[in-house]
């Protein structure tokens, strides 16, 4: 069973492109080439932005993933200890604090 998609057909096919590429911009003058040439590079640096930014996000949710986690514990091991008194959201009242007790 052959297919016409193999390695060898691709890789013909890229390199025909790349030589047919290469012929079109040599026929070109020399003021052309470079505005060709200037308009690959700002492609080339687009695309390595983009890719830097996109690292970065990854990175960044990593790091707040991180951090939310990190919270999460310590609340639990605040929460965990005994102590005498009472939460209140995130909020710890200890009961020598209460004012009915002082006055």
């Amino acid at each position: 069973m052959s297919s016409y998609l193999t390695f060898n057909n691709i890789l013909a096919g890229l390199v025909l492109l790349v030589c047919l590429a290469l012929g079109l911009h040599m026929m070109l003058s020399h003021q052309r080439q470079q505005r060709v040439n200037q308009g690959l590079r700002r492609l080339a640096w687009r695309s390595q932005d983009l890719v830097q930014r996109l690292r970065q996000w990854r990175r960044s949710k990593a790091v707040e993933k991180s951090a939310a986690a990190q919270a999460a514990q310590a609340i639990a091991r605040a929460k965990s200890k005994k102590l005498d008194g009472t939460w209140d959201g995130n909020v710890y009242r200890p009961k020598e604090f209460d004012r009915k007790k002082r006055d």
